[in-house]
């Protein structure tokens, strides 16, 4: 059965400013961890950190006001959306929702065993680090509306690296409710 996304502010889906790279490299040290069951770098658990920051505090994302909202938890499947993303864009060197084979999110998201209600998408190319994707992230109207969605229970991320890739770092952030 196909499923379709709710309401279009719960699956908002824009595409982020473009942003350079920043010289100082990578904001992760190697280490892995685990979060609900998923195997994650350090950088993965860094964003999920300042996600949740983000959402527990009141904040306005562009003309609207947004109440704090519960912190999200790490989702294995909404990892693997986020990750074959990231490594399209870097692979196949492009900016975009829509994959180089054609899929949208939901497409990404059905190949996996997440049984999802709502879901959304934050992509950002070029930022070097963890802080800077996410500072431009909430400073674009349809990026931290995601970010605060309380709709959104689950949270995966991505980032692909190709130095040979016009950004050279790309970025996939997937939330989502299950059903």
């Amino acid at each position: 059965m196909a499923k379709s996304v709710l309401r279009a502010p719960t699956a908002l889906i824009l595409v982020t400013a473009i942003v350079g790279c920043q010289p100082d490299g990578s904001d992760t040290n190697g280490s892995r961890q685990t979060l609900n069951g998923c195997e994650v770098d350090a950088y993965q658990a860094d964003m999920l950190d300042q996600v949740n920051a983000a959402r527990a505090t009141p904040r306005t994302c562009g003309d609207t006001d947004f109440p704090a909202a519960p912190a999200l938890n790490y989702q294995c499947d909404l990892n693997t959306a986020a990750e074959r993303h990231s490594q399209d864009m870097a692979t196949n060197n492009f900016h975009s929702h829509i994959g180089s084979d054609g899929l949208e999110l939901k497409d990404r998201v059905n190949a996996t065993d997440y049984d999802w209600s709502t879901i959304g998408e934050n992509i950002a190319a070029g930022q070097r680090m963890v802080t800077d994707v996410m500072e431009d992230w909430l400073g674009s109207e349809g990026h931290c509306k995601n970010i605060m969605n309380d709709q959104f229970e689950h949270f995966g991320v991505s980032r692909a690296d190709n130095e040979a890739a016009d950004f050279q770092r790309y970025w996939t952030q997937v939330f989502g409710a299950e059903r």
